[in-house]
């Protein structure tokens, strides 16, 4: 026997069925019985009851007072039933004859279709009446000429509602409606695999060339945004031996002076000597930290070793999670569905099949384009749609034909199936 959790979680995976129209039609007949039933009771009780009393030769009366009655009580009753019956279907896709085949009745969302829906469609089945017979039989099974896959009968276009055989395929309306569970609590997708990527300038002892270890090497481009001042600034500390007195030569000290203060830089010990007035450029009384990183970088023009210079992060990759753990790397552009293609003109070259037994994704159902924030993604006019669901729960639905953005750790359902956007 299957625990009542494992068969609950099987029915969350099964796909969506379409109600036959068989079924349908049964569905509805048997909804008609009780009130017929309450009908022929009260109104033959009340014609049975109706009493004639001869007045004169000519003249009779006519006692209807108790089929009034009855006839009354019976309609009170019928318009009860199909009011109950009105409200159970919109909020829980059930009747008496849904019921009974194992059908119920949702919006094209597979969520409740609500009462203004449920109105429309008994009020077209009312209306097919005008035809006696033939328009109601007509109407119940007209599903059977719906090209696509047979989903909708016209009242269901016209209310724009669908019909799901719950016994051969999974309720919408109690496992998150026609995307499945992820439409319940979106923000609960799991987040999409991080795999580490490794930083030359981060670790400091690898050159870009992928070669040997190399000592570390002093970092020009950090001196400026340093909040502690650089360690050659502090040059007074080293003796006053380095700097020149002021008071006999009259100038400040040359960049040689700052150059040789640096540790590893220049020979050992220099000794600064005074220039003549022509030959030397004034310095500001306080050089700058700016000022002094310029000397410093002219100093390592004579070091022969490469230096990473860090313009940005890297590219970053960005990776397609689907529902069935399969990933796959989005290059530029994508084409995904059962059997993607590309159409007249079009050179996509990068095309993603995923499997669908339940073939609610088109077989070119997405257009992707990545960008630096996630992925442009391009409904192809598909039959069930595409929604996507944002980091923060929101759930939008993509047009057909148009373009939204999906930003990275959004989920993106198309049919039955999803993917979140994962970026690495």
């Amino acid at each position: 026997m299957i625990p009542a959790e494992q068969e609950g979680d099987a029915r969350m995976n099964q796909v969506l069925g379409n109600a036959s129209a068989g079924k349908r039609l049964l569905a509805k007949i048997m909804d008609s019985v009780p009130p017929t039933l309450v009908l022929t009771v009260f109104m033959g009780i009340g014609v049975s009851s109706i009493s004639t009393t001869q007045t004169s030769a000519a003249y009779a009366t006519v006692d209807l007072t108790l089929f009034l009655v009855l006839s009354g009580i019976g309609t009170l009753l019928t318009l009860a039933y199909w009011i109950w019956m009105w409200g159970w279907e919109a909020k829980a896709g059930k009747t008496i004859g849904n019921l009974a085949m194992g059908i119920r009745t949702a919006n094209e969302k597979g969520l409740p279709a609500g009462w203004g829906s449920i109105f429309v469609r008994n009020l077209v089945i009312g209306l097919s009446g005008i035809v006696p017979v033939i328009g109601f039989f007509l109407i119940m099974i007209s599903n059977v000429w719906d090209p696509n896959s047979k989903r909708q009968g016209w009242h269901d276009r016209i209310a724009r509602t669908l019909v799901f055989d719950v016994r051969n395929g999974r309720n919408p309306l109690t496992t998150g409606g026609a995307e499945g569970p992820a439409s319940f609590a979106p923000q609960q997708q799991p987040a999409p695999p991080l795999r580490g990527v490794s930083s030359p300038v981060a670790s400091g002892d690898v050159n870009r060339t992928g070669g040997s270890p190399r000592p570390p090497q002093p970092a020009v481009a950090e001196s400026v945004t340093t909040p502690d001042p650089p360690p050659f600034t502090t040059a007074p500390e080293r003796g006053p031996e380095r700097v020149p007195d002021r008071s006999k030569t009259g100038s400040a000290p040359t960049s040689t002076s700052v150059i040789s203060s640096v540790p590893g830089f220049g020979p050992p010990e220099p000794v600064a000597v005074p220039q003549p007035e022509a030959a030397k450029t004034p310095e500001p009384a306080a050089a700058s930290p700016v000022v002094q990183d310029v000397a410093q970088e002219s100093a390592d023009d004579d070091v022969e070793a490469t230096r990473v210079s860090s313009k940005g992060p890297a590219a970053s990759t960005l990776v397609l999670v689907f529902d069935d753990g399969d990933d796959v790397e989005l290059a530029s552009e994508a084409l995904i569905g059962r059997n993607p293609s590309n159409q007249v003109g079009e050179t996509v070259g990068q095309l993603i099949a995923v499997a669908d037994q339940g073939r609610s994704v088109s077989k070119t159902h997405l257009h992707l384009r990545r960008d630096g924030r996630g992925v442009w993604v391009t409904d192809r006019n598909s039959t069930n749609g595409t929604a996507i669901s944002g980091v923060d729960g929101k759930r939008t639905q993509v047009p057909g034909g148009q373009t939204l953005m999906a930003e990275a750790g959004s989920t993106v359902h198309f049919g039955d199936r999803s993917f979140v956007v994962g970026q690495v």
